[in-house]
């Protein structure tokens, strides 16, 4: 499901530099009669299907409800349009990114539960689509066979002032909710995302982060109860899927556990008129400066009513600019305030005079209004703009996430500017943190990222799809050194990020069926602590794995870690002779800061038969002194490679040499990537090759 939250590209929409795109459709209409096929209470293309999709759709019409579902396969008119309709990374439109098998378009919730279970069936996967803004677009492509499922038409939202709360179908946009509710109250809302084509299916399953997160915390924070159908195409609540589930959709990412239908969320409270204003400044005009000031004053000497969120990208000068033409970096203060403008400007006089807000700057109108002017519409656009699914820009970008918890100082700020002005387009992100989000524990729900943190980053890239496949490699290479350069100035142990801006650099399940990064490392970076209670919780609702991705929630770590099949007697521990003998050559590294994805697709290109084995080190490894004993290897490790390559005897001598040859030039190929003066290695993986 979409994981939402993208305010990286929903600011000023008139700095966008990539063209806006328009894909055709946008809904599930019928197929003309004259071109479908019939099983009953299903319509769908005629095609030359596949076996398993054959078998799909059998399955599927003998178990469809009374309502007509409709289907579309690659060969139906409406197919690419319903597909692109929702892709908002337009990197994952390429002609080589595999396509579903079928798109399905349920109109009511007792639709879906039959495509869950014959997809299981069949061997294939599924994919949910509430809103299409999923990073790394895991809602809407697969390595494998797959359906999608597109929740378009479920989008019903039912708001009860009295009881404070609303029931909203995942199909809905953030944009529909906020309208809803101002429709029946202008004192009550919803702390969500500000941008309003995010589906609420994802975003809230991710934390869902917006403009009200100091004053009342994370979208999932206020979930009441929830719809959800299981692996076994059973429609739970809050009561009959249990604690630890509804702990588990909260926060660490529904797509794991199973197809989310609807939310029952609690409204909040919000004055009649609140306040917005923008403020921007560049590096001639004091930026540096004034970001280093609101490091300072926006997390904890401000009330939990404001929030001043950052913007930073590059901007060209104009004549009458100090420095003359060119390029330069503009910092842009979005300032909002659930209250009036008079106290907006007391409270910034008070804490920040240098940023110098006026009443010229400042913007009263209502909750709902303020949404769409935060996100850069005209003040004035009529407010009904929410209800448009297709109201922002679609782009190619890639995109990143760091938690901060200590001020970066003004050399770090500086070196980010210098490689701002290398790229074409960039944007950095600053949602400020503090207040109720910083007050409610880390594991109250499975969002983790909580006291601490002083603000959420984000960076990101954008390009045009007409430069080609080599200049996104030097985009997406710009930001993975970007991010690498930030190391030393954001969260530790772990390097924490938001699952809602998906990063797949982080980590995946598998390639190609085989596994490479082990979950333990980048899955406490998504959810720290709460990692291990979510794989607990994925093993008990889905044994099966039906419900997985290339960055789901791992059934168990010891999957990762041992090699006997499930259900072997404990005492195979006995037995001295149990596992293999085999002719091998290895070599280790220890590895001290994360591994760019560039180096790690060169050792993918490099690996024909070997096995890499990662064994992550932290916590009380890195806590004991190296002088404690004669191990040394402590600190500042991230974690221990050994790297094997087996091959037959039979195969002769100079096979022997062939296949030591290559692990030796492997060896050689990643110096760059692991620890440094010395290269240090594991005296247990001895290796001669070392002198």
């Amino acid at each position: 499901m979409g994981s939402g939250g993208v305010w990286r590209r929903i600011w000023a929409l008139a700095r966008w530099r990539t063209r806006r795109r328009r894909s055709g459709g946008g809904g599930a209409a019928a197929e003309g009669s004259q071109s479908r096929g019939h099983f009953r209470g299903i319509a769908w293309r005629r095609r030359a299907a596949s076996p398993e999709g054959s078998a799909f759709l059998k399955c599927l019409a003998s178990n469809t409800s009374e309502f007509k579902l409709q289907v579309y396969d690659p060969k139906s008119p409406s197919y690419l349009p319903i597909l692109r309709s929702s892709i908002y990374n337009l990197r994952f439109t390429s002609s080589k990114t595999l396509k579903p098998l079928y798109i399905i378009t349920p109109n009511h919730e007792s639709q879906v539960p039959p495509i869950v279970v014959c997809s299981k069936k069949h061997g294939l996967k599924i994919r949910v689509r509430s809103g299409g803004h999923d990073y790394e677009g895991l809602s809407y492509t697969s390595k494998d066979p797959f359906i999608l499922i597109d929740l378009i038409n479920l989008r019903a939202i039912d708001v009860d002032i009295k009881d404070n709360s609303a029931w909203v179908q995942a199909g809905a946009t953030l944009g529909e909710v906020y309208y809803r509710i101002a429709e029946k109250s202008r004192v009550h809302g919803f702390p969500a995302g500000a941008c309003p084509t995010v589906g609420v299916g994802g975003h809230i399953s991710g934390g869902g982060f917006g403009s009200m997160v100091r004053k009342y915390g994370m979208a999932a924070d206020h979930v009441l109860d929830a719809r959800l159908i299981n692996a076994k195409g059973e429609i739970l609540n809050k009561e009959t899927m249990g604690k630890d589930l509804f702990w588990a959709i909260r926060g660490g990412g529904v797509a794991s556990f199973g197809v989310l239908i609807a939310w029952k969320i609690k409204l909040v409270r919000v004055p009649p008129i609140v306040t917005v204003s923008l403020v921007d400044r560049t590096s001639e005009q004091g930026a540096t400066n004034l970001i280093q000031k609101w490091q300072s004053v926006a997390v904890y000497k401000v009330p939990k009513e404001l929030q001043i969120l950052l913007q930073v990208d590059v901007v060209d000068r104009n004549t009458t600019t100090k420095g003359g033409l060119g390029r330069t970096i503009q910092a842009s203060f979005r300032i909002f305030f659930l209250g009036r403008a008079k106290q907006l400007i007391q409270l910034m006089e008070n804490k920040f005079p240098e940023l110098g807000v006026k009443k010229e700057d400042c913007v009263e109108t209502s909750w709902a209004e303020s949404v769409v002017n935060f996100i850069g519409f005209p003040f004035g656009t009529p407010v009904d703009i929410l209800l448009n699914r297709t109201s922002m820009p679609k782009a190619i970008f890639k995109a990143k996430s760091d938690f901060v918890t200590r001020p970066i100082p003004k050399i770090g700020l500086e070196g980010i500017w210098k490689r701002f002005l290398k790229e074409e387009s960039p944007e950095l992100l600053i949602g400020v943190w503090g207040g109720k989000v910083n007050e409610i524990p880390e594991k109250n729900i499975a969002f983790p990222h909580r006291d601490g943190n002083m603000y959420l980053i984000q960076y990101g890239s954008n390009w045009d799809e007409k430069e080609g496949k080599a200049a996104s490699e030097k985009h997406i290479n710009w930001i993975r050194e970007l991010y690498d350069y930030m190391t030393p100035y954001v969260s530790k142990s772990p390097r924490a990020a938001y699952l809602n801006y998906r990063d797949l650099d982080l980590g995946l399940v598998k390639i190609n069926g085989t596994t490479y990064s082990d979950p333990s490392i980048w899955g406490p970076m998504y959810f720290k602590g709460n990692f291990k209670r979510l794989v607990k919780v994925k093993g008990n609702i889905d044994p099966d794995n039906f419900f997985s991705s290339e960055q789901s929630i791992p059934l168990a770590l010891n999957k990762y870690k041992v090699g006997f099949p499930d259900g072997r007697p404990i005492d195979i521990l006995l037995n001295r002779p149990s596992l293999p003998k085999t002719t091998f050559k290895a070599k280790s590294d220890f590895v001290t800061r994360s591994i760019l994805k560039a180096g790690s697709e060169g050792i993918w290109n490099r690996r024909k038969a070997p096995e890499l084995v990662i064994d992550v080190w932290g916590g009380k490894m890195n806590q004991i002194s190296e002088g404690k004993i004669a191990f040394p290897h402590k600190a500042c490790n991230v974690y221990l490679i050994d790297d094997v390559s087996n091959w037959e005897e039979k195969e002769g001598s100079e096979a022997s040499t062939k296949h030591m040859s290559w692990i030796r030039e492997l060896y050689s190929y990643m110096t760059p990537y692991f620890s440094k003066s010395p290269r240090t290695t594991f005296i247990n993986y001895m290796d001669l090759n070392l002198g």
